[in-house]
């Protein structure tokens, strides 16, 4: 079974703000949740073909909420 970790990301350059990183064994990023300094806007993104048990996405979730308040949105 894959090992996967949570990682908190800041990046600035040609994309600026924080992430709340998923990674596989091989630590490349297989989903995250990005906020956008700017613009406060939060977006999930996942690689193409790659596929995580899906109680890993919720909890990416989870702490993406809990670190980017407005992750969660008008719900």
């Amino acid at each position: 079974m894959t090992d996967y970790s949570f990682f908190l990301a800041s990046f600035v350059g040609e994309r600026d703000g924080m992430a709340v990183e998923l990674h596989g064994s091989d630590d490349e990023v297989v989903a995250e949740v990005f906020e956008d300094a700017e613009s406060g806007v939060c977006m999930f993104a996942m690689p193409d073909g790659v596929s995580v048990p899906v109680p890993l996405i919720w909890e990416l979730l989870r702490r993406a909420v809990l670190e980017f308040p407005g992750a969660a949105g008008e719900l």
